[in-house]
């Protein structure tokens, strides 16, 4: 149940060390491994239409971009990207949640 997994946690989370060095270790290590399994990159709606629109008009600079940064979702940097083509955007645009304008963006299978 939810409370048995709820108290686990802070048994071995929390009560698990009462000085601080150890509760910053354990936090540290937390975060390490967090990162080997939620990626850093997620596809988003508004970043396909995007890769879309730049397609039909022949460049696939945003199509190739995409496609490094899914082969390598875990990566921290962009040193997987082929940064050819591109047109300045703001990498660390690709890591952020989804801009509020972006929200009513639908592309179905026949797009």
């Amino acid at each position: 149940s939810y409370n048995t997994i709820l108290s686990s946690y802070y048994i071995t989370n929390v009560d698990e060390g009462e000085d601080d060095d150890q509760n910053h270790d354990g936090d540290d290590a937390r975060a390490r491994s967090m990162l080997h399994v939620n990626p850093r990159f997620i596809l988003r709606t508004y970043l396909l239409q995007k890769a879309i629109e730049k397609a039909e008009k022949g460049d696939y600079s945003e199509v190739h971009k995409l496609m490094n940064l899914l082969r390598h979702p875990y990566s921290t940097t962009m040193e997987h990207n082929d940064n050819e083509g591109d047109d300045g955007d703001d990498d660390h645009s690709y890591f952020a949640p989804s801009p509020s304008w972006a929200k009513d963006i639908i592309i179905t299978c026949s797009s």
